[in-house]
Formats: C-alpha cells, structure tokens, sequence
C-alpha cells in the first residue's frame, strides 16, 4: 500500500541580526516542514534534492523524522510566499522504505530555475534536510547542488551527487559514491567503500575494510587504513599513512607518498615520484615503477627479498648489504637475506634509491 504524506509548512523571515530590516539580511525567507513516519525493523531511506543540503544522522526511534527549510531569496514576502509554494517536498511509504523527493514546479508555465535566474532582481532558492533515522536504516542520497552529511549509520549507504561536498562520519555497512564535482571527507568507516569523482579531493580518517576509489581530477589523503587499497586516478597526488593491507595504485600525474604496516604494493605512475615504505614485507611482491620521476623505497632491516632496480635515465643506490647476481650503470639484481618476496622498481627518467628503515 503506497501512502503519501504532505507536511505542514509555516513561515519565517531569516534576518542576519535579530530586529533588523528584511531587506539588510539579502531578503532571504524560511518556510519549514516537518514530517514523521513510523519504520519497520529494517528501514530505507531514499531522499533526494537538488539545491541546498542534506544532513542525516541517527537516533534511538522506530522513526523517521524529516525537518525541511525552503530558503528563497525574494524581493519581498509575497514574491517569496509564491516561489515557496513551487518548492514541493513530497514523502511517500512503502514496505521498509520511505521516499522524500525534492520538487521545483513551473511558476505560471514557466520553468522554475527560468523564473528564478531569468529577471533583473537577484532571486535564488534551495532546501536544507534535517533528518533523523533508526541506526539500521539504509540510506539512498541522490543531490544535485547540494552538500552531504551522513553520521552513526550501521547500514549501507549509497550516494550520487552531481556537486557538493560529501561528510561521511561513522558508519559501519558498505559504501558507493558516485561524485561529478565535489571534496569528500570519511571518517571511522567500517565497511567497504568504492569511490568514484570526476573531479575533487577525497580524504580519509580510519577506515576497517576495502577502499576502491577511482578519480579523473582529485588528491587522495588517508590515513589509519586497515583496508586493501585500490586507487586510479589520471592528476591528482596520493599520501597514505599507516596502511595495513595490499596497496594498488595506477596514476597518470601523481606524486606518491605511502607509508604501509604491511601488505603488498604495486604502483605505477606516468609522470611524478614514489616514496613508499613498509616496516613489514609481508606481501607477496612489491612493484614500484614510474615513466618520469624518483623512486625510494624503505624496507625494514631485517627482512628483504629478490631485487630488480632499473633506470633508463638516472642514478641506481641501495643503502643496504646486497647479494649481487647482475649489474651494469642501469639496472641491478639481487638478493637481500635470500628469501623474501619480489622487490621491483623502474623508472625510465629518474633516480631509484632502496634504504631500510
């Protein structure tokens, strides 16, 4: 059985002091809504906006709570009364789930952001999303224009946004983000986490799982990964730190800063340098190669493996006792304490230096 639900809405005039003229704060007017729907045991959120902001976090309730504010820019209240009545939020049950889609109808059969943008005075109008879930609830964003919070979740969450920033804080069930334009923050993930932007920056601050993330334009910051680590990215730099888990990196204009407890890596990169080091060489190989830029890589003391460093234009060093098996001015083999796992840096125009920690 499909319900619908229409909330109330009220008034406001936003001001930027309290007692002062409308018109000194930009003419800028609040409508609110307030909504609430019982939820089953294992809810789902699907919401959607296209200009403003979404915000959602959770709480002890068997309850969605949803709190709107239209905000409109007008040239006084009744030009703002009727902008706000063409900003339709509409929330509709079904089953496990509840839908809150965001509306922009025509105004007098003209379209609505044609209306807006389309007269001399400056109009301009966006809703923000309060709104408060059952800690299991999946979640489902769809945003346009409009910036991203989602905090203490343990479900998944998937989200795609056109432009706007994304804050993810606390969440315990897999993730999928699809971004054209906007910087994305993440912290205390547990789950897996497969990322994918056009263009803008992505941060991480502990995460336990998987992190996939795959970028035309961005830099990759993160840190406290107990997680395997896939990364492709044509521009963009990339530093991890403190990074329990096998690293896989593919850059076209990078530079790369890695510093890993254990696992294996394997980077490439066109144009740019490699800095890596590992204080356990417990992965199976560990390939490090750039067309264009220096390689060094640190090793722990007491462990090694089978060696290949190759450079085509540039200086081959190792700080470190070394088994010869071949040499010559551009390329090296050998062994560090016989066993271990395969250890091989290229580079075609740079230098390759090999240290312990």
């Amino acid at each position: 059985m499909l319900c619908r639900l229409v909330g109330t809405v009220s008034f406001l005039i936003i001001v930027g002091l309290a007692g002062a003229n409308p018109a000194q704060a930009g003419d800028v007017y609040t409508f609110t809504f307030d909504r609430e729907v019982k939820t089953a045991d294992r809810p789902a959120l699907d919401i959607s906006n296209t200009s403003g902001s979404i915000t959602i976090n959770s709480h002890p309730d068997k309850v969605i709570k949803i709190q709107a504010q239209k905000k409109v820019k007008a040239k006084d209240a009744q030009e703002a009364q009727k902008i706000a009545e063409h900003i339709v939020i509409d929330v509709t049950s079904q089953g496990n789930s509840v839908k809150v889609e965001t509306g922009f109808e025509d105004v007098k059969g003209e379209n609505f952001w044609d209306f807006l943008f389309g007269r001399r005075f400056s109009r301009s109008a966006w809703v923000e999303y309060q709104v408060w879930v059952p800690q299991n609830c999946q979640i489902l964003v769809g945003a346009t224009s409009a910036d991203i919070s989602i905090n203490k979740i343990q479900a998944e969450v998937r989200i795609s946004c056109t432009s706007g920033d994304i804050q993810l804080k606390d969440i315990e069930g897999d993730l999928e983000i699809s971004v054209t334009s906007g910087d994305m923050l993440l912290t205390g993930i547990k789950g897996k986490a497969d990322v994918s932007a056009t263009s803008g920056d992505l941060r991480v601050e502990k995460l336990e799982g998987a992190l996939s993330y795959s970028s035309s334009s961005g830099d990759v910051k993160a840190e406290n990964l107990k997680a395997e680590v896939q990364i492709e990215t044509p521009s963009g730099d990339i530093r991890l730190r403190e990074v329990a888990g096998q690293v896989r990196i593919e850059a076209s204009s990078s530079d790369i800063i890695i510093e890993q407890v254990e696992g294996s890596l394997s980077v490439h990169t066109t144009s740019g340098d490699i800095m890596a080091t590992s204080q356990k060489l417990s992965g199976d190989s560990y390939s490090l190669e750039s067309s264009s830029g220096d390689i060094k890589f640190t090793l722990p003391t007491k462990q090694g493996g089978h060696l290949e460093l190759e450079t085509v234009s540039g200086t081959l060093r190792a700080n470190l006792p070394i088994t010869v098996e071949s040499v010559s001015e551009r390329r090296f083999s050998g062994y560090i304490n016989q066993t271990g796992p395969e250890i091989i840096i290229r580079t075609t125009s740079g230098d390759v230096l090999l240290t312990t920690l």
